[in-house]
């Protein structure tokens, strides 16, 4: 277990910055602090920590000025991106305030205000579907940690992510299940199921498994070749051939190409003698 980490003077918590411990006793430790606006009070540790405390009550009524003020801004995209980043921070009531403001995580005294934020925005790179991410995921809403990334870029930068390390490389489960060309789901069942590291990550994405011919045959599993993209039903219909027959072939370690592309045996005409 990492050492506890102690509370110093001149540590910052949102607006408040440590002066000194006031209070030590069996339901906890209390600590004078003094906000950014001048005001001093005594403050409990966890109410600092979990973010339950952020300033003297400034930060919320310059928040509620701010939202009553004509900017112009307000159901443009960004302005959203600004309110959800400033609400999930700073409002215990918001539904995802324990993944933000619950864990510590804070908005740089800059970016409170909207013009500032829209400032920051202009030489950031930002374009339009793009979404706010931060750098590194422990750390706060601020210039030096923040850029517009694409969902899929957010998705791999988020905390809950597997991150599995083969030859040195360490890449999220998604971004291995990509460069193999597998679905992120097949990748992780074939984990499940204790298929070795390296067999899971070199086995190429068109290889099935028998488990995973039967959860085909119940979810109509969809096949690309030559840049057409349908379930095994409909390319069966397409080239012909029955939907089992294909599941079968892949099923005894046929590619996608060969399944789809050899034709059926046309079974031999019996013929029989007149009378």
């Amino acid at each position: 277990m990492p050492p506890r980490l102690d509370v110093k003077p001149g540590d910052k918590y949102g607006r408040w910055s440590v002066v000194c411990e006031a209070e030590r006793n069996q339901r906890g430790r209390r600590f004078l602090c003094r906000c950014a606006c001048g005001t001093e009070r005594v403050v409990r540790l966890t109410h600092l920590r979990q973010g339950r405390s952020k300033s003297c009550g400034c930060l919320c009524k310059e928040l509620s000025i701010e939202r009553a003020t004509k900017h112009g801004h307000a159901g443009t995209p960004l302005y959203q991106v600004w309110r959800d980043m400033v609400r999930r921070c700073t409002n215990p009531k918001h539904t995802r305030f324990k993944d933000w403001g619950g864990r510590g995580i804070t908005i740089c005294e800059e970016w409170l205000n909207l013009e500032n934020f829209l400032a920051w925005v202009g030489t950031s790179g930002y374009r339009p579907g793009l979404l706010i991410d931060r750098i590194d995921n422990d750390g706060n809403y601020k210039p030096s940690n923040c850029r517009w990334v694409t969902m899929k870029e957010q998705g791999n930068n988020r905390r809950s992510n597997r991150l599995i390390t083969y030859k040195g490389k360490t890449q999220t489960l998604a971004q291995w299940a990509e460069l193999i060309g597998i679905h992120p789901t097949s990748l992780s069942r074939r984990l499940k199921n204790g298929w070795p590291l390296e067999k899971a990550l070199e086995t190429p994405g068109n290889y099935f498994s028998k488990r995973e011919i039967a959860n085909n045959r119940k979810s109509n599993k969809f096949l690309e070749h030559n840049g057409k993209r349908m379930s095994v039903a409909d390319w069966g219909r397409f080239i012909g051939i029955n939907g089992s027959t294909i599941l079968n072939r892949i099923e005894n370690g046929w590619s996608i190409e060969r399944a789809l592309e050899t034709p059926v045996r046309a079974r031999r005409a019996v013929v029989e003698d007149g009378p």
